[in-house]
């Protein structure tokens, strides 16, 4: 970490105060829609949370006709609070697991450009390289949106997606750790070198490496560490869906010995 903090100064120590804001801002654009949807995921689990407690609707005892015809109803398709729309819509605990998604996928774009900056500062011009931050900004942010419109049509539950995203965004990682293993950081002593004065300097090699450490540690752990809560939290959502299906069936069930075919 200290070797890319080095490399990270010492490139950034060329660029002027314009053009390390016109840097900044070509890095940062990419952040826009992990950034957008994880609010987007915290209102609607805010909304759930608040909203559905109240309305939440019970089926009494009633003949087993009425009682099927209320599960298949418009009003409990549109959401007036039914246990089967408990049961077929998204829970508040999702939505929270989606913007724990995009906070992932924020920090995997970050980290991406940020190392690629630094290469692309020591090995193009000051101008190529903003045009090449802002360019792969862009494909990451259509990337983002062509999964997001074709696995989440609707907009209203894409947590799948922002999972596969971050998927992408981890092996652009590698990718991109492999790319810039070859920029090295070292001290070249001076003239006088008696009193000890050194100059710092960056070049490349002609060989790369696969940095274990790094990919494990920066990019592994937050993933996985991502995967694991998520797993919890959809472990937990399932336990309470076959709570629900058997408070269903339990209620089903005395009723449906009571009917007779002629109620049908």
């Amino acid at each position: 970490m200290r070797p890319y903090l080095s490399i990270k100064t010492l490139s950034l120590s060329h660029l002027t105060a314009k053009q390390h804001l016109l840097m900044a801002i070509s890095r940062d654009v990419s952040l826009l829609p992990p950034l957008a949807y994880s609010l987007t995921s915290c209102r609607k689990a805010w909304q759930l949370i608040h909203g559905d407690i109240a309305n939440v609707k019970l089926y009494g005892p009633r003949p087993l006709k009425e009682t099927i015809a209320s599960f298949v109803n418009e009003s409990a398709l549109e959401g007036d609070g039914t246990l089967l729309e408990s049961l077929t819509t998204a829970r508040a605990s999702e939505y929270l697991l989606c913007s724990l998604w995009c906070m992932v996928s924020l920090y995997l774009s970050y980290s991406i450009l940020d190392s690629l900056m630094v290469r692309w500062i020591v090995k193009y011009s000051i101008l190529a390289a903003i045009v090449r931050m802002f360019a792969m900004s862009l494909i990451i942010i259509t990337l983002e949106l062509i999964l997001l419109a074709s696995l989440s049509p609707k907009g209203d539950y894409y947590l799948h997606t922002w999972v596969l995203i971050s998927c992408v965004l981890t092996g652009a990682y590698i990718w991109q750790s492999y790319i810039t293993s070859n920029l090295n950081y070292g001290v070249r002593m001076g003239e006088r070198e008696a009193q000890g004065s050194q100059h710092n300097y960056l070049k490349f090699s002609k060989k790369r490496t696969i940095d274990l450490y790094n990919i494990t540690v920066f990019c592994v752990v937050p993933v996985g560490l991502a995967s694991f809560i998520t797993m919890i939290g959809l472990l937990r959502n399932l336990v309470i869906q076959r709570l629900d299906v058997e408070q269903l069936a339990r209620m089903l069930r005395p009723l449906a010995q009571e009917g007779k075919p002629s109620e049908w």
